[in-house]
């Protein structure tokens, strides 16, 4: 079970990562239909790639490191800004308006960034589980056993009264007359 989930996550990551790739096509034949089209397959490509990766951070990361993992996994995101800015520098230069040529070389090199990425997720490796023996030792967030109140009961009378606290507050009473009066 567990070789059939990595494999689905990673097909996951593979499959989102691709999206991307549309949209750079599209700027081979720059029409509203075509941008529209590549934006919405980009859209549900990038749905499955941030559940997975963000999943396996969460499995990958222990509350203490969880900072400083969302931090590298937000930098290598970003990245992807600064290498297409440099294509875009490189390539447009200080044209004002480009050119067929010049706007073919630039979704060439878009394209051909967005495909090494895609081969680049197919071979990534999954690290090894941390260890989830001992109580005491740094577990990994998603299977950290969560400690419960011994009264569950208690538990949701407590969170009831803290979400009722707020009905009787001005702000709340402003927002109902504001959407009494829509």
């Amino acid at each position: 079970k567990q070789w059939y989930q990595r494999r689905v996550r990673g097909l996951s990551l593979v499959l989102g990562s691709m999206c991307s790739i549309p949209i750079t096509l599209a700027l081979f034949q720059p029409y509203n239909f075509t941008i529209y089209i590549g934006q919405a397959i980009n859209g549900i490509g990038n749905a499955f790639s941030r559940a997975v990766s963000l999943q396996f951070l969460s499995e990958n990361s222990t509350k203490e490191k969880m900072a400083k993992n969302s931090g590298i996994h937000w930098m290598i995101f970003m990245s992807c800004i600064l290498f297409g800015n440099t294509v875009l520098y490189f390539g447009i230069g200080d044209q004002k308006f480009l050119d067929d040529q010049t706007r073919r070389v630039v979704a060439g090199a878009l394209t051909a960034m967005c495909v090494t990425g895609c081969v680049l997720y197919c071979f990534t490796v999954t690290p090894p589980p941390l260890p989830l023996e001992d109580e005491d030792e740094e577990q990994p967030l998603l299977t950290k056993k969560a400690s419960v109140c011994s009264s569950v009961s208690g538990a949701s009378s407590e969170s009831s009264d803290e979400a009722t606290a707020v009905i009787p507050t001005s702000d709340m009473t402003l927002l109902e007359q504001l959407k009494s009066s829509l």
